[in-house]
């Protein structure tokens, strides 16, 4: 019972606020307006977390009355509250504008507080996105039932969300509070490793994380001894994760020091938030603001302690990417100098042997007898030929990993240089009955770079074409200047073409996406990372596009600074 005093010559407003809305149902009594007899004298409002259909003159998270007490006069006013656990009564009285300014500053607090924790969820769950890395997930689910926990107990959750449904809210605040614990148990024992450097400790978070989930349906029996265990349990997860992150601070452990005192701050935070609550101390909205700010920045340190190890690890990663790169570089070079410097001692011994087989199937110095003697020399040369051809392509390749590969660059007739290389080809492609068609190219402009290696390039892909082209199939060569002005030749066959998750393996040294055809035909899947690495060396591309079965068309696309007009 409380009773107003208003002893000047005009009515005076006043806001009546009984704060903290957890509380299952508060009557509110103010003398009636009309004329009762003495038993009806007063008019009763009913509003609590358990109410459904809130008697408030003012909506808000808090029950607000607004009283007028006439000039000159006094009037008293009761309150009457009931529920089933402890109540933590707070009551004011604010004047109009008073009031407005306060809530004003309550609203903007909570909205920096929600906020803050909102971003840092959304900060967490963005870098487990990237780096799948469990202790970013365990914090952000921490957040989430912090956030939860105190949208309840503020009654946010109960205005904005899920107004008229205290069962929903009562279940949401026991399971935030549940998930609060496990995660903060879960994430102090992931983050600070007590696993490996702490299994006592370990093994006391797995006992606090079993006894947080057992209380949910605990919850379902008797709510408010739920809530109160919960709360003991939190605080004993808290103080042991404190104990943990000191012990591991004193071995030098990197993030122990700022991991304490964030614990710190949050246990004496969560000490005076529960003190309050079952009315050993008396803080009103004084611990609101300072468990507010206190935890948003206890979160901010935590992102930055983040942000912290997310940059170290990425260095780390970097540095570890770059060693390895190195080394496999370094490697790569060996190879190619021993390729090198063995394709170099084989084809030497190998071109006499073609030379001498050479001189014996021709009989150069006389008959030589039996005539598999011929034949069999003629297999000699064609066998060496082979080989040499083979030999010459891993020198080739490992001439240009080991980047000793210089142009000799001159202007080029296109024209000239498509007619020598169809000609040399047209042979073998007359033998499988394949037809090449040359487009004349008499107006299109020079082209500057290294003839021989482009020849090269152009004499593998058309074998290439012939040896993937059915009999009576087509091969069409041409050369023409692109919009963008690059220089561009094309070779289009109507092979058995290549699968478009193939287009790119082919290009890559060793590949052979058709063993049992390359088997018949012969090489070692290097023709066309000899033909890429060429055109790159000029600054070019080649291009790819093929269909199963309909065949296949390279590109070769050089940069408009080599062409000459």
């Amino acid at each position: 019972r409380f009773t107003l005093q208003n002893p000047s010559n005009k009515p005076v407003e006043r806001i009546i606020e009984i704060g903290y809305p957890a509380m299952d149902q508060v009557e509110f009594f103010r003398p009636s307006a009309l004329s009762q007899s003495d038993d009806e004298r007063y008019d009763r409002q009913v509003t609590g977390d358990s109410v459904v259909g809130r008697q408030v003159d003012i909506r808000s998270i808090h029950a607000l009355y607004r009283v007028v007490v006439p000039a000159l006069s006094e009037q008293t006013y009761y309150i009457r509250l009931s529920g089933d656990s402890t109540i933590t009564f707070d009551i004011s009285i604010h004047e109009p504008m008073g009031f407005i300014d306060q809530e004003a500053v309550r609203f903007d607090s909570s909205a920096l507080f929600f906020g803050i924790m909102i971003a840092a969820i959304i900060y967490s769950l963005s870098i487990y996105a990237v780096m799948r890395d469990e202790a970013y997930l365990l914090f952000a689910l921490f957040l989430i039932g912090a956030t939860t926990y105190q949208a309840s107990m503020w009654g946010y959750l109960t205005f904005y969300l899920l107004p008229e449904t205290s069962w929903l809210v009562n279940l949401c605040t026991i399971t935030s509070l549940s998930l609060l614990v496990i995660t903060l148990v879960q994430f102090s024992s992931y983050f600070l490793e007590l696993k490996q450097k702490s299994v006592l400790m370990y093994r006391a978070g797995i006992v606090l994380q079993a006894a947080a989930a057992v209380f949910i349906f605990v919850s379902l029996i008797d709510y408010h001894t739920a809530i109160f265990l919960l709360m003991a349990t939190a605080a004993i997860g808290v103080v042991a994760a404190l104990i943990a992150s000191v012990e591991l601070w004193r071995k030098g452990i990197v993030y122990g020091k700022i991991f304490t005192l964030c614990l710190a701050a949050y246990a004496a935070f969560h000490a005076a938030y529960s003190l309050e609550r079952i009315g050993v101390i008396e803080l009103k909205d004084t611990l609101d603001g300072v468990f507010k700010i206190g935890f948003s920045i206890i979160a901010l340190l935590f992102i930055l302690v983040f942000a912290d190890r997310f940059r170290r690890t990425t260095y780390q990663n970097e540095v570890d990417l770059k060693a390895a790169r190195d080394d496999a570089i370094t490697a790569s070079r060996t190879k190619s100098k021993f390729l090198a410097t063995m394709s170099h001692e084989l084809r030497t011994p190998l071109n006499a042997v073609i030379g001498f087989s050479d001189i014996i199937a021709s009989e150069t110095l006389g008959p030589i007898g039996h005539p598999k003697y011929k034949e069999y020399a003629r297999d000699i040369k064609e066998s060496g030929a082979h080989l040499l051809y083979i030999i010459n392509d891993l020198l080739e390749i490992s001439r240009i990993e080991a980047e000793r590969i210089v142009l000799d660059e001159q202007q080029i007739v296109v024209s000239d240089l498509l007619r020598r290389c169809t000609r040399i080809v047209d042979g073998r492609a007359q033998q499988n009955s394949i037809t090449i068609h040359r487009a004349d190219v008499p107006k299109v402009p020079y082209l500057t770079g290294d003839e021989t290696r482009l020849q090269q390039v152009i004499i593998n892909l058309l074998f290439n074409a012939v040896k993937f082209t059915p009999p009576g199939g087509h091969i069409y060569i041409s050369a023409t200047i692109s919009p963008a002005g690059e220089y561009e030749i094309t070779i289009r066959d109507t092979g058995i073409g290549i699968a478009p998750e193939d287009q790119q393996k082919i290009l890559e040294p060793f590949i052979q996406i058709a063993p049992h055809l390359t088997r018949h035909h012969g090489g070692v899947g290097l023709g066309l990372a000899i033909a890429k690495s060429i055109v790159d060396l000029h600054g070019g591309k080649m291009r790819i596009d093929s269909d199963l079965g309909k065949g296949t068309t390279f590109v070769l696309s050089f940069p408009k600074d080599r062409v000459v007009k």
